[in-house]
């Protein structure tokens, strides 16, 4: 079964890649203009984003213990993400041209969130790959 699927998704792939370097070649040629490219981008991506969902969650579902770990996973990425947005401020920063990006309270502490979730998981992988090697050396 895994091997169909496997072949299928390849001429899918295939298919995907053959239709985008038309549409590049149509692009560059003139014969269609950047808003059909950008719509085939757009679509590209949500084919991608659809086919990384569903596969992840045929792969957490496929067995108890993999839902389990998948799960957990998520729910300590839910909790990282509250702790972030209690962190993060709702101030409006103050610097010229701020008046520019129409910010208010609620997206200041969207951005200020996802910063603070970005600064966390970019410590936990630094100091996870300290930890690694430094296992390594001393065993």
């Amino acid at each position: 079964m895994n091997s169909n699927i496997s072949k299928y998704v390849s001429i899918a792939s295939y298919v995907l890649m053959g239709i985008s370097a038309l549409a590049a070649i149509l692009f560059y040629s003139g014969a269609i203009t950047e808003n059909l490219f950008l719509i085939w981008a757009y679509l590209l991506f949500f084919i991608a984003t659809a086919a990384t969902l569903a596969f992840s969650f045929v792969r957490i579902f496929s067995s108890a213990k993999s839902a389990k770990r998948g799960l957990i996973s998520l729910g300590i990425l839910v909790v990282l993400v509250f702790i972030a947005w209690l962190i993060a401020s709702p101030e409006i920063p103050q610097f010229p041209g701020v008046n520019d990006f129409n910010l208010t309270p609620a997206i200041s502490r969207y951005v200020g969130t996802v910063l603070v979730v970005t600064y966390i998981l970019a410590i936990s992988a630094i100091g996870s790959m300290l930890y690694a090697s430094i296992k390594n050396m001393l065993s």
